[in-house]
Order: structure tokens, then sequence, then C-alpha cells
């Protein structure tokens, strides 16, 4: 079997990301991967076709010299922040012979489903089922070959601003790098960072990111919800500068050297240096900043938890 080489774009609110892969059967590898400034994106939107297209060159370029080959063809992440979610329900009849349910009754219920979100300048990331009714009786997968009289699909989908998602195309297409497909950021998230039977029993998975907090319930084997909140990094840091009295960037100098010690707390300063003098912050003072925004992020994933209809913490 060929090897299959995967390369994957990831923009984010501060840096461009690439990661390329060597796919040999089951087994995947990964060769190398590069990050660079990202300066295109605004409020997790991204604006500035000519920056992103100049991250995306700069961080190819230096994946490129790392492996001997270019990389001409990539996978394309769509950041939380720039993806909206909406609940979907439709219903069919089913289309076999003596009313059994087909494999395209599935693609039918999908279209149907998404066919007002597309009225708007959406784009349609991935229609996500979370289950099937047929005639009253819920099924986890599709009940292919069942009879029945009406199918129906609950499922949520994924969407993003169609002219966002074209300055992002257009700016790695600039730099000669063709998109073949595009994925949010939290389902790749969800597949790489959950097990099958996390995703079974129930998880909720939270990414910290600048400006953004993506978070993903995984329950009974599917995505049941995704959720982007306006809080990150920046909030911890722009915390630490007002409470200090310090600059943003002494204040990021601060939040980096008061990193975890392993134990659950943050933990005293690490040996990476700053030029911040720790006797003004101390480290008790510093946990006590930054533990009170990450609990209003956890409180507000909670809060999400609560509107998918979940009353109970999933198990991880």
């Amino acid at each position: 079997m060929a090897d299959q080489i995967i390369t994957v774009i990831d923009p984010g609110e501060t840096l461009v990301r690439v990661l390329v892969a060597r796919r040999r059967g089951d087994s995947v590898r990964v060769l190398t991967s590069r990050e660079v400034p990202s300066p295109g994106f605004e409020r997790g939107k991204a604006i500035n076709l000519g920056a992103m297209a100049r991250s995306i060159a700069m961080a190819l370029r230096s994946a490129e010299r790392d492996l001997g080959y270019p990389l001409e063809q990539a996978v394309l992440t769509v950041p939380a922040s720039m993806i909206s979610s909406a609940q979907l329900r439709a219903k069919v009849e089913p289309s076999g012979p003596g009313r059994t349910v087909r494999v395209g009754d599935a693609m039918r219920l999908a279209d149907r489903a998404v066919a007002r979100l597309q009225e708007g300048q959406v784009r349609i990331l991935h229609v996500l089922p979370q289950g099937y009714v047929l005639d009253g009786i819920r099924y986890g997968g599709l009940p292919r070959a069942r009879q029945g009289r009406e199918l129906e699909m609950v499922g949520l989908a994924l969407f993003a601003n169609s002219t966002e998602i074209g300055t992002l195309i257009d700016a790695a297409r600039l730099v000669g790098c063709e998109i073949t497909g595009v994925i949010a950021a939290p389902v790749a998230g969800s597949m790489g960072a959950l097990t099958q039977g996390e995703r079974d029993h129930g998880a909720i998975l939270v990414n910290i990111g600048h400006r953004h907090t993506s978070v993903v319930l995984a329950h009974g084997g599917d995505i049941a919800g995704v959720v982007s909140i306006p809080v990150g990094g920046f909030h911890l840091t722009n915390d630490l500068a007002l409470a200090l009295s310090v600059s943003i960037a002494e204040a990021e100098q601060i939040k980096l050297a008061h990193r975890s010690g392993g134990n659950g707390s943050m933990g005293r300063p690490t040996s990476q240096a700053s030029s911040v003098e720790f006797n003004s912050a101390p480290p008790e003072v510093v946990e006590e900043i930054l533990r009170d925004r990450l609990e209003e992020t956890f409180r507000l994933c909670l809060q999400s938890m609560r509107a998918w209809g979940l009353d109970d913490v999933p198990t991880g």
C-alpha cells in the first residue's frame, strides 16, 4: 500500500500551524509541524487576505525545508471562532422497496435539513446525525432495510460564513497550495483527543484559544454540541495586566512563567526567564487571578452543556 502524505493548515487567532504526516495503512506518523504568527485575524474572524497568505507561506516553506519536497495540497481547519451551529430535524418517506430505509435516505434527510441554512451566505461544514426515528422508534444509527412510513433525522449542523472561509482558501491558493478539504477545528480536535469510549460514554472537550474557547460535547458516540465562548488566553493575560498594573507583554510573561506545576495548582515560576520582578507578583496572587477567570470559563462551559439539554456532567 502506497504511503499517503497528509498536510493540514490550521489557522488560529494568533498562530498559523502547518502539520505534515505520513499515513501507512492504519498508522499515522507526524513528519513535521511548524507555526508562525498570524496577524490576519481580528476578533476571531479572518479579515486580511494578504496577511493570512504571508503567514501560510512562511509556515509551508518552513515545513518544506524540513521535508525536502513541496507541499501542494492541504486540508484546511476552520477555527471555532468562525463556526456556528444549529439543531436539525427533517422527515422523509423511506424510498426503498416496500418503504424500506436505504442509505440514500440519509442524504435526502441531510439535504432537506440544511436547505434553509443554505439560503444565507454560509458554507455547511458538517451535518452530524445524532439519531433517527422511524415511525416513533428511535435508533442510534440509520435503520437500514427496516420498513416504515416516516423516517426522521435529528442532528447538528456546523457552518461558517462563506466569505470568511473563502479568505482562508484564497490565502492558501495565493501561495500555491490547493485546499482539498475543509473541516471544523472542534470536530478535528474531538477525533484526535477523544477515544471512542469517551465519545460513547460522554465527554466535554474544552480548547482554550486566544480570545475564544471551543466546547465540544460528545455523547452516545456522536458529537452532540459545539459552541464557541468569547473567553480565552488573552483574557487571562488582560486580568493579570489590570490587577498587577503591568503591560500586556509583561503580563503574558508572568502567565507563562506561572504555568501548572503538575499538582493541580498553577505552581511556582518555571525556569523560563521573565523581565518582570516576581517579588511584585507573588505566585499565590497570580494563581488567584488566573483561577477566577478559569472558573468563570468552565462555568460558561457547563451553561453551554445545559443548553444542550444535559443535566448531568459527562464522565470525562
